[in-house]
């Protein structure tokens, strides 16, 4: 395979710490002196979109196992399923498949051993990467589309893009460890009517108002998510489903304190689930919590029920 000579200087001058290469023109007689552009990759689709990942080590190992240096959690990919080598010969950076069950794909085409070049497509299961360099400003820029992709702009917390992937990963992190784990789905009682009589603009106020809450009440393990609408997810981690019905009740009590506006005062409902007691699948765990909330609702509103089977 044809290496790009420029690549090769720029990937020369990165594994070796130079800020600086040598980029001859065509005529040879013009030399210029240009910071080096980092190499990385950015997932462009897949449960983890937008992350991005540094290449600044010589061996770098890609799956879905913790301790990885690069851990995506997508189901589909191994759990150690590629890994990337600098090859100081070319120079250049290598990916080869680690005997993965839905195997490397560069550019649409399924490889055992592949070299990078700037702008390959790399597609792990169902999770696709590119390969760049780039400089800082770049960085930062594609930082701030992640930001923007994986954060509620209204509330500041993760939305529900983020949920699937960090969901995926505390169940395997619950079964390595054997640890339980809770989640909470929260919804705000009789959201319409805030919206009908006092405006959406005070129904704002209301959902950054409550966000904020979640934030001064949880530990920094812990993560909320703006479920969609006026509903909210919480994940605790390590944390079994006694402790969380306190916590949830804790959270619910101080809602009641809040003052939003002309609002005299609003209520929540929470309902929570835990792994693996009560669900052994994200969509299951997530549709146990729902079940429970829902009995909230129709039994009169502003307090929080464990799941349990009817």
């Amino acid at each position: 395979m044809i290496i790009d000579k420029k690549y090769q200087k720029i990937t020369a001058a990165v594994m070796s710490g130079r800020k600086t290469f040598d980029d001859s023109t065509q005529s040879g007689k013009k030399m210029l002196k240009n910071s080096y552009p980092d190499p990385l990759l950015i997932v462009i689709s897949g449960v983890s979109l937008g992350q991005i990942f540094p290449l600044k080590e010589k061996r770098i190992i890609i799956g879905r196992k913790e301790g990885l240096d690069i851990v995506i959690k997508d189901e589909s990919i191994s759990r150690e399923h590629a890994e990337i080598l600098f090859n100081k010969n070319l120079p250049s950076f290598i990916i080869k498949d680690k005997g993965s069950k839905n195997g490397v794909v560069i550019n649409g085409v399924r490889v055992k051993t592949g070299n990078l070049k700037d702008g390959d497509r790399i597609t792990l299961g169902e999770t696709t990467l590119k390969f760049i360099y780039q400089d800082q400003l770049d960085i930062t820029y594609y930082r701030r589309i992640a930001e923007l992709i994986n954060t509620d702009p209204l509330t500041g917390l993760k939305n529900r893009y983020m949920l699937e992937s960090i969901l995926h990963g505390e169940i395997e992190r619950s079964y390595r460890y054997k640890e339980q784990f809770i989640i909470m789905m929260i919804d705000i009682d009789n959201f319409k009517s805030v919206n009908d009589k006092y405006g959406h603009l005070t129904g704002d106020n209301v959902l950054v108002n409550l966000a904020e809450l979640f934030n001064t009440q949880l530990r920094s393990s812990d993560s909320v998510f703006r479920y969609g609408g006026e509903e909210f997810l919480i994940l605790l981690p390590q944390t079994q489903k006694e402790k969380g019905f306190l916590i949830a009740d804790r959270i619910r009590s101080l809602t009641e304190t809040l003052k939003v506006d002309k609002l005299p005062g609003f209520t929540i409902s929470i309902g929570v689930a835990s792994f693996p007691e009560d669900a052994k699948t994200v969509e299951d765990l997530i549709d146990k919590a729902d079940k429970a909330l829902y009995k909230c609702k129709r039994t009169g509103k502003n307090k929080v029920l464990l799941f349990k089977e009817d």
